[in-house]
């Protein structure tokens, strides 16, 4: 049976002290049918050097000014070829043998939305932190993160869907996986394996870990937008706010002072209607 050909799209910023580790877990998966695109938003590192060094074994690289990571990946989406998608950031790395995994998860499921796997969450130096596990539940993306867990790096998605769905909503900073899976849920049912599939790398200084507010303010607004109604408002119970707001205040990264940070969430939050005025 004929592989389905995968495309891999790393969205990457100044990215130089990772980015060769990330190029080299995917040109060494031995997969043939892949296309790997990177898209690089203009870095003033190192990046160029390391991008022009492995320039023979990346099919396509985009070096140009962006408007942020969302906007990168749909670059790389516009050209995507592959029958199945989805993007690695350039601190994250792909497990070995991770796109055959992916290729036998969806000859045996097809029609599904999602192929998702297992990840294990490593510190700066690589060391293993822990290992995260997809949940699938029937209580859906309303209860993402508690019940519903779907890890972004672990998972590949049907690129004609996600094209025909806009792509990669550039309205969202933080959680723009989420309100891909969110939107890709409408449509069929996500599968997954225990298979370790990806490593991502939790730092100080990554997108994930840069402001726990506005991302918690993403994943509502993506709820509110989707039906998930009821669920958004559950997560602005004072419980949940304080729990976001002991994260933020306990993270090492302090970029953003809090109290300007607490001002921001508030008024996104009351904006959701503005910003989303309808149902997608």
């Amino acid at each position: 049976m004929t592989r389905p050909t995968i495309t891999i799209v790393t969205p990457c910023y100044n990215a130089a002290r990772f980015l060769e580790a990330t190029i080299e877990s995917v040109i060494s998966q031995g997969y043939a049918n892949l296309q790997y695109i990177v898209v690089d938003g203009g870095s003033t590192d190192d990046t160029s050097k390391i991008l022009k060094q492995y320039s023979a074994k990346i099919d396509t690289i985009i070096s140009e000014p962006d408007r942020g990571q969302s906007h990168a990946i749909n670059k790389g989406l516009a050209i995507a070829q592959g029958e199945l998608f989805g993007w690695l950031c350039a601190d994250d790395l792909l497990e070995q043998g991770a796109l055959t995994s992916w290729a036998d998860l969806y000859q045996e499921n097809p029609n599904a939305v999602g192929w998702t796997g297992s990840n294990i969450q490593i510190d700066y130096a690589g060391n293993a932190l822990r290992t995260l596990s997809p949940q699938l539940t029937k209580s859906g993306f309303g209860v993402w993160w508690y019940e519903q867990k779907i890890i972004q790096s672990s998972t590949l998605f049907p690129t004609k869907l996600v094209k025909s769905l806009g792509g990669i909503n550039e309205q969202f900073r933080y959680a723009m996986d989420v309100d891909l899976c969110v939107r890709l849920s409408k449509h069929g049912s996500f599968i997954a394996t225990n298979k370790v599939l990806s490593r991502f790398r939790k730092h100080e200084t990554q997108r994930s870990q840069e402001n726990v507010l506005l991302n918690e303010c993403e994943v509502i607004t993506t709820y509110w937008c989707n039906g998930y109604t009821k669920e958004a408002a559950g997560r602005l119970y004072p419980t949940r706010i304080m729990r976001v707001i002991i994260e933020y205040v306990l993270s090492t990264e302090k970029r953003f002072p809090f109290h300007k940070t607490l001002k921001m969430f508030i008024k996104k939050i009351l904006g959701i209607f503005k910003l989303y005025p309808s149902i997608r």
